[in-house]
């Protein structure tokens, strides 16, 4: 079975991919600080929740060994334009350093990476596919 991370996974678009990747046949594992998330919003899904930040770098890559995580969806930033004005460091850290520790930690590990603009064409391929080999062919800049 494919594993996949889901970093976010216990907030508003996080959490709205795990019955779709479960119904597609992908086993979620939901790693999230729930500064925003909701563990009920996991729970309810009957997968895995990995209570961390992704600031913390020890964690993370234990996490994609113990799990052996084959693909990784990216849902863990923060999107308040407001806030984002009144604490620019705070989204800078969130959004970009702790989002690129977790590309390096990928890397490092070397599971399929999704960005996240590639993210929301995949997950409307999960949901019609059994395979994430099909979405490439349905996305329209696939090679």
């Amino acid at each position: 079975m494919t594993i996949v991370l889901v970093t976010g996974g216990a907030g508003y678009l996080g959490s709205s991919v795990l019955a779709p990747l479960k119904l597609a046949g992908y086993q979620p594992v939901v790693f999230d600080n729930l500064s925003r998330g909701f563990s009920q919003l996991v729970l309810q899904h009957n997968v895995p929740l990995v209570l961390g930040d992704l600031s913390d770098r020890s964690l993370l890559r234990s996490v994609l060994k113990a799990y052996r995580v084959d693909a990784i969806l990216h849902f863990a930033a923060l999107a308040n334009m407001g806030e984002s004005n009144e604490q620019p460091n705070h989204y800078y850290r969130i959004n970009t350093v702790d989002a690129l520790g977790l590309l390096e930690e990928a890397i490092a590990y070397r599971p399929p990476i999704a960005s996240c603009s590639h993210c929301l064409i995949q997950l409307r391929c999960v949901w019609h596919t059994t395979s994430l080999a099909n979405c490439e062919a349905q996305h329209p800049n696939a090679n």
